[in-house]
């Protein structure tokens, strides 16, 4: 009934927010190198009978602490004064003592997440990446001004920046497969949550949404599968290959356009808006699969000029339609084919640049590079300042800049040229899924 399907989509919600929070933890561990002993150890034994990896644990931290009082206890003891020409190399040590540990200071809220509880692994934790990580950074600086010779200060150097790193590469000495033990870690833990979810009743799963209000669950992003291609794993040897993809326009009518995928997504991948129009043949008018013979793309970066791309060829059958659909937002493209015209083209992003953010961090997606966040973070304080134009003003736009699955708006600010059946063109019609 209308009430158990309620209570399905609520648990649902619950167990997509699990899932998320999963990969966002293995992108952190594995892909990011956010590991260490205590994390591992944590992984390797919860829920296991097996505690012996604690002993790793108890190592790795008795010799941090015990090197790092040998530390405290040289600038302590030591009876030599600074020497002035050691200054160089003590503040290229501290600087880059600080570019090690700044990532394990920043990183304490992954940690919370993992380890769910506070707890004697996470204190040791927090207390050698932080605490033990500062005391090093300062004393250090020390150790080195006082030495009178120039190799006792190089070595001095070495060691002090081997004794942060011991907890994070201890694992890998001891021969411990560590993306292994998180895999298994977090496939133990979301067994157990989807269990506990499966036997919540209405009043505890309404609770614990409560508990896990994020402002991120539910922010749109979307696919556009603009030529209706399957819902597929991908087959880089068959040619699909989900990836952003960079775009490089021509610089002379010669050249062409240049589009190649990227690992992450860049200025180059970030689309504004999406112009383009279906072809019409006798050949492929009942076809499942439409193609595309004119697309136009406006990039994010006001530096990129707009890219044309036409269908090659003549073929008198095989026309370009005089519609013209528009999509407006934030996208990329994460498939891209062509041959005589476009026959894949798989768009995917949000309304606007502020969820386009959101989706990526919360859905644990592409990297983001620095130029690719600086140009979201500007259209969004530009889609901004406009919605509190438009509330002061109460006019509406000439297009709607929200475009839900299900419409896609066809503007008539482009060659004044609009769908004959209304201002929205539908999902079918458009060839999307």
């Amino acid at each position: 009934n209308r009430h158990d399907e309620e209570i399905a989509c609520k648990k649902l919600c619950l167990l997509m927010d699990i899932i998320f929070s999963k990969v966002a933890m293995y992108r952190h561990l594995v892909n990011n190198e956010g590991s260490n002993t205590y994390r591992i150890v944590h992984c390797g034994t919860k829920g296991s009978r097996n505690k012996r990896p604690l002993f790793y644990a108890a190592f790795s931290f008795l010799l941090q602490l015990c090197l790092t009082g040998y530390v405290i206890l040289e600038n302590i003891t030591s009876a030599h004064a600074m020497s002035f020409r050691n200054l160089p190399l003590a503040i290229l040590t501290f600087i880059y003592s600080a570019m090690i540990a700044w990532p394990g200071i920043t990183d304490s809220r992954d940690a919370i997440k993992l380890y769910g509880k506070f707890g004697l692994l996470q204190s040791v934790d927090y207390f050698v990446n932080t605490v033990l990580t500062l005391v090093l950074l300062f004393s250090g600086f020390f150790v080195i001004m006082i030495q009178e010779s120039f190799i006792e200060a190089v070595l001095n150097t070495a060691a002090l920046l081997f004794i942060p790193e011991i907890d994070d590469q201890l694992p890998q000495l001891l021969g411990l497969d560590e993306e292994a033990i998180i895999k298994n870690y977090l496939n133990y833990q979301s067994l157990k949550q989807f269990n506990i979810v499966m036997e919540m009743d209405e009043k505890t799963v309404d609770k614990e949404l409560r508990k896990r209000k994020n402002k991120s669950i539910g922010v749109p992003f979307c696919d556009y599968y603009l030529t209706n291609i399957e819902e597929q794993a991908a087959y880089p040897e068959d040619g699909i290959n989900f990836t952003p993809y960079r775009f490089k326009a021509e610089k002379n009518g010669n050249d062409g356009h240049q589009i190649y995928p990227s690992n992450f997504v860049t200025g180059s991948c970030l689309i504004r808006k999406l112009v383009w129009s279906y072809t019409t043949s006798a050949k492929y008018a009942y076809s499942s699969k439409p193609r595309i013979g004119y697309l136009r793309i406006e990039m994010m970066s006001p530096h990129n000029k707009p890219i044309e791309i036409r269908r090659k060829g003549v073929d008198d059958e095989c026309q370009v339609s005089d519609v013209k659909h528009v999509l407006e937002g934030a996208f990329i493209i994460t498939c891209f084919q062509m041959s005589d015209d476009i026959i894949r083209l798989r768009v995917c992003g949000s309304p606007n640049a502020r969820d386009f953010l959101r989706a990526l961090e919360y859905y644990s997606l592409w990297e983001l590079n620095s130029t690719a966040t600086r140009l979201l973070e500007a259209e969004a304080s530009k889609m901004g300042s406009f919605e509190k134009e438009k509330a002061r003003s109460n006019i509406r736009p000439d297009f709607d800049h929200y475009i839900s699955m299900g419409r896609v708006a066809s503007s008539a600010s482009y060659d004044n040229e609009v769908d004959k059946k209304g201002g929205f063109l539908s999902a079918s019609k458009l060839g999307l899924v």
